[in-house]
């Protein structure tokens, strides 16, 4: 090809340095300290999060229902009516349990008519749950299950405790309570009413327990009573027909009876402990230690004296081992104290078998004086031994009654004492103003927060931004030169490009495209390169665009500009809006399918026909390819062009897809690929923190105009 330079500029370090070179992240690192540059670049958008979250919240604020909490102070105490010495079962966080129990709470709402408040009415379903039942029923789906049997009564009690704040407070013994309504002077009313309730449901309650009681002990009293008369009666009846008059159990020989059969219950317990230390005795030779009892005081000091001599001897052992001289003396010392023991106990034995056998002699004498005794009781005595039995019943049932009746007298006393003692510090109130800050300070806080959610938003949408959004972004490896970025145009522009590049060239598209033009030339050794790849990084129809504004730039040098349309026959009708019109002349349009003489033509004939045809007429042959990555067909342009221009597409086209394309491209070409960054937002572009945002602002504030770039040559 007789092109005015090589179709391809390779250098020897093409490959060095695209192994060499390090790869530098999706994009350029967004500095969290540039707080203040993120909100002035995206100061519309926050603020239409923030206007949008503040005015979907009026609505709910200004339906916010102004809740009044009317609250009391009263000092709970046990009455001062105990004995000192009688414990107090007085608790007091179960006397606030029973104040918020169900039983209170249902009478303080049957005493004011509370189920007709607002506040305790059942809740309904709301807005969310009747739309997602109506999704629901629309979709097709099973119906719910049908909603359980709810108590209303249970709602209102739980929406009442909801509502009312029972609480201790610094002091040991008071109690705040508190009530939260939609009318200051009820929520005063329930807080008084729930106190007085209370107070009054426990009294009732133990003035029932105490009724309770009362009622249990009136027929066992009465029985007590009648059991104590009949015993009474029996006893006098019995006493008038044997004609006792003295007191029962007054005459000698009941009372010789009762001393004679005293002391033999004393000698048998006698004889029980001397037989029990007599049988103790043959065991004190294996337990010398072991006291018998009642003694001698010699026996007891000799036992103290063996348990010290076996402490000694235990302590010589650990102190000098067992080979110590000592330890013999000691052992025989031990052994001589045990055989006295022995000897003293087997006295002691001999002495203890005296007393037993006197003992016994005065047992049997005992015995034989109390059978002479029981012997020669006359009937009389008999009858007055009967009689106190009885008189022993009677007063047994006169005690059990007098107890009863106490109790009967204690209970009757306690029913005019109140339960607890309640002093009420301060009632309760109608409150001025209601609860929380009011609307205002509401509507404040939320837009305070809607701006916070405004700036997160944004701040994510920034973290979250893989799209291509400045040149610096496309300085992908060291093969990949940026040469440029086009301004986005609007529609009636863009399907009047021709007329726009041609009769307004200070607008800002017609000076961006001259400064790509004057990059171009200048990677390619100061002149316009003869043939150039135009393909997209992501959408097809940037490339068409951008292949279209070259066409009629260079058309606007003076150049001769060959376009070919490389995309398939069944490919999108919308580049078609953007094609420049051939003029036969100067520029014109071609389709790559139609070159060549039969339809089995091969590519690489085609391609080089174009190009041999560009460089006979002295033209310039721009190739609008698709992307890199979908059709071979730009791999097999991007060997034999001089120039390869990837374009991508402002906040559209993702990083990575670039990354492939270029990466695609130089390793089917071994050559420089040049980066073109086409739609760009100047505005939003300018305010933003990149290397380029001064040449966006100058071309969005039409600057560039006075100082035109023209290109060389």
């Amino acid at each position: 090809m007789n092109d005015q330079f090589p179709t391809r500029i390779r250098t020897e370090g093409a490959r060095a340095r695209q192994a060499a070179a390090q790869d530098q992240g999706d994009g350029v690192a967004i500095e969290w300290t540039a707080l203040f540059g993120l909100i002035r670049r995206r100061i519309l958008p926050i603020a239409a999060i923030t206007i949008g979250l503040t005015a979907a919240s009026v609505p709910l604020i200004m339906a916010m229902p102004k809740e009044y909490v009317a609250s009391t102070r009263l000092i709970m105490t046990q009455p001062d009516y105990l004995p000192r010495d009688e414990a107090s079962d007085f608790n007091l966080e179960t006397e606030l349990e029973r104040m918020t129990s169900r039983q209170n709470i249902q009478a303080v709402i049957d005493r004011l008519d509370l189920p007709q408040m607002p506040e305790l009415a059942p809740a309904q379903p709301g807005l969310a749950s009747r739309i997602v039942t109506q999704l629901r029923g629309w979709i097709g789906s099973p119906p719910p299950e049908a909603p359980k049997v709810v108590d209303r009564t249970q709602q209102r009690l739980n929406a009442f405790a909801s509502r009312l704040g029972v609480r201790r407070e610094g002091a040991p013994d008071v109690v705040a309570l508190a009530f939260m309504a939609g009318d200051p002077q009820r929520a005063a009313d329930v807080a008084n009413l729930t106190v007085q309730t209370y107070i009054d449901q426990r009294n009732d309650l133990q003035r029932d327990q105490l009724q309770t009681r009362l009622d249990w002990l009136r027929p066992r009293i009465v029985q007590q009573q009648q059991a104590y008369d009949d015993e009474l009666a029996r006893a006098r009846e019995f006493q008038r027909r044997n004609r006792l008059t003295a007191t029962p159990g007054g005459s000698a020989s009941s009372q010789t009876v009762i001393a004679l059969t005293s002391r033999r219950d004393q000698l048998e317990q006698q004889h029980a402990s001397l037989t029990a230390t007599l049988a103790m005795i043959p065991d004190t030779d294996r337990m010398p230690l072991v006291p018998l009892p009642g003694e001698p005081e010699n026996l007891t000091a000799l036992r103290d004296g063996l348990q010290e001599q076996q402490h000694a001897l235990a302590e010589r052992q650990a102190k000098y081992g067992t080979q110590y001289g000592g330890i013999d003396l000691t052992e025989e010392r031990i052994a001589t104290t045990r055989d006295q023991i022995r000897r003293g106990a087997e006295v002691y034995g001999t002495s203890v078998r005296a007393a037993l056998e006197a003992n016994q002699t005065d047992m049997d004498a005992v015995q034989a004086q109390l059978e002479q005794a029981q012997g020669g009781l006359s009937q009389r005595n008999v009858a007055e031994l009967e009689l106190a039995d009885m008189l022993r019943s009677v007063a047994a049932e006169a005690e059990a009654l007098a107890r009863l009746q106490h109790q009967q007298r204690a209970l009757r006393e306690d029913a005019d004492i109140p339960a607890i003692k309640v002093e009420v510090l301060s009632p309760a109130t109608p409150p001025l103003g209601p609860q929380g800050r009011g609307r205002k300070v509401y509507l404040a806080l939320t837009i305070v927060l809607a701006g916070f959610a405004a700036l997160m938003a944004v701040g994510l949408s920034e973290l979250l931004d893989r799209s291509t959004r400045s040149g610096d972004q496309l300085r992908l490896t060291g093969d990949t030169v940026p040469v440029g970025m086009l301004p986005r145009l609007r529609k009636r522009e863009a399907r009047n490009l021709t007329r726009l590049i041609r009769t307004s060239p200070e607008h800002p598209f017609s000076n961006a495209l001259r400064s790509m033009l004057v990059m171009i030339q200048s990677q390619s050794r100061g002149t316009v390169p003869l043939s150039i790849l135009v393909c997209p990084a992501g959408r097809e129809g940037d490339a068409t665009a951008t292949a279209s504004a070259l066409a009629l730039g260079l058309n606007g040098m003076g150049r001769r500009v060959l376009v070919v349309d490389c995309h398939p026959a069944a490919g999108l009708p919308e580049p078609a809006q953007h094609a420049p019109k051939d003029d036969g002349t100067m520029l014109r349009l071609v389709r790559l399918d139609d070159m060549g003489a039969a339809p089995t033509t091969p590519l690489e004939d085609r391609i080089r026909s174009l190009l041999d045809h560009g460089s006979y007429s002295d033209s310039v042959v721009i190739f609008d390819a698709p992307a890199a990555l979908a059709s071979g067909v730009t791999l097999q342009l991007a060997v034999m062009t001089a120039r390869t221009l990837l374009v991508s597409t402002w906040g559209r086209t993702p990083r990575h897809l670039a990354r492939l394309s270029a990466e695609r491209l130089i390793a089917a070409s071994d050559a420089r690929v040049l980066m073109a960054l086409v739609g760009v937002n100047l505005r939003r572009h300018a305010r933003s923190g990149f290397r380029d945002a001064p040449l966006a602002a100058q071309l969005s504030q039409g600057q560039a105009g006075r100082s035109r770039v023209y290109p060389i040559g």
